[in-house]
């Protein structure tokens, strides 16, 4: 128990260091090895046992917290994301668009009104397109038809 406290302070504080704004220019390196990692490590970051991201937040810890995750709106993690739609690494396709559903929902929950965030048309076509590709799984079939109803 101790040590996932200390695990979860670390990566708070390094969060708070801008530790994710320096994984974005990784998710499209060339050595899809890398760019794996890097993915995944976003990933995990967005697991509701690391921190209770669609809460509200408790105190200015849990604000800094957020304020990091919204920060990523100002790189270029979207269009990164979407570079993954095809030739990604095994899996990558599916992470990127589950982290894309992730983010798109905390942003929804905590920045807009009456939690309504209004998606472009291309945006939308691009999320479709996701479903109708030739080598999508049911993963991300799922994730669509979730996010769809959102």
């Amino acid at each position: 128990m101790q040590h996932d406290t200390l695990h979860i302070t670390c990566t708070i504080a390094w969060i708070v260091a801008s530790g994710l704004k320096s994984l974005v220019a990784h998710f499209v390196h060339e050595n899809l090895h890398m760019r794996g990692q890097v993915v995944e490590v976003l990933f995990r970051m967005t697991d509701e046992e690391m921190h209770a991201w669609h809460d509200k937040p408790q105190d200015a810890s849990d604000l800094a917290l957020m304020h990091c995750m919204l920060d990523l709106t100002s790189t270029p993690l979207f269009q990164h994301i979407e570079s993954n739609h095809h030739a990604s690494y095994p899996g990558g396709s599916l992470m990127c668009l589950q982290l894309f559903a992730f983010l798109v929902s905390f942003i929804r929950r905590h920045y807009c009104k009456d939690n309504v965030l209004r998606l472009s048309p291309k945006l939308l076509t691009l999320l479709l397109s996701w479903t109708t590709k030739s080598d999508a799984d049911d993963g991300e079939r799922q994730v669509w038809n979730v996010q769809h109803v959102m």
